[in-house]
């Protein structure tokens, strides 16, 4: 059975809107995500994701952001990378 606060339910990220949108495109750019429709990932990722400052986020707003070149979410982006890395390193 399916509770209704399962439908609500939404994974918190510690990411704006703008790194997260930048963020999928490393994860399209490097294979780890496949998609035929970026409108379709990017309604999924609204309806499943909370970024931080914002519980909800639209689709077009991600899709918008994804075509942004910021560098600040660059540099965020590539910070949370490299914590990944040490994670894995850390982690034998």
């Amino acid at each position: 059975d399916v509770c209704s606060s399962d439908l609500d339910f939404k994974i918190q990220m510690n990411l704006t809107a703008t790194e997260l949108a930048y963020f999928i495109k490393v994860l399209i750019a490097i294979g780890l995500i496949s998609t035929k429709s970026l409108r379709e990932l990017f309604q999924f990722t609204s309806d499943h994701i909370q970024t931080k400052g914002s519980v909800n986020v639209s689709a077009d707003s991600l899709y918008l952001r994804y075509f942004e070149n910021d560098d600040s979410s660059k540099k965020a982006v590539e910070s949370f990378l490299i914590k990944m890395l040490n994670e894995l390193e850390n982690n034998d």
